[in-house]
């Protein structure tokens, strides 16, 4: 193997090993700041946001959307939301 070859191969492993532990630093050592509370890099909201976005139109099959403008509807999501979202 011709050492250009070989010297581009190790750097290249040499690179996902570093972006790879320096991943790890920053999820094990708390780095990053994953509240609520504080607002999120742009790409990490833009990375967030569409893996979500993806994550939802993969497996959200055949639903039928129910009437979301039903006054029974929205007392109930605002009874949810004020029991499982406010305290953050």
């Amino acid at each position: 193997m011709k050492p250009a070859i070989r010297h581009g191969i190790i750097g290249a492993i040499l690179t996902v090993v570093i972006l790879a532990a320096g991943g790890w630093a920053v999820s094990y050592l708390g780095f990053y700041n994953v509240g609520a509370d504080e607002p999120h890099w742009n790409f990490v909201r833009n990375f967030l946001g569409s893996t979500m976005d993806h994550s939802v139109a993969a497996r959200d099959g055949d639903i039928d959307v129910p009437p979301l403008k039903d006054p029974k509807m929205i007392a109930a999501g605002a009874a949810s939301y004020d029991k499982l979202c406010t305290a953050c």
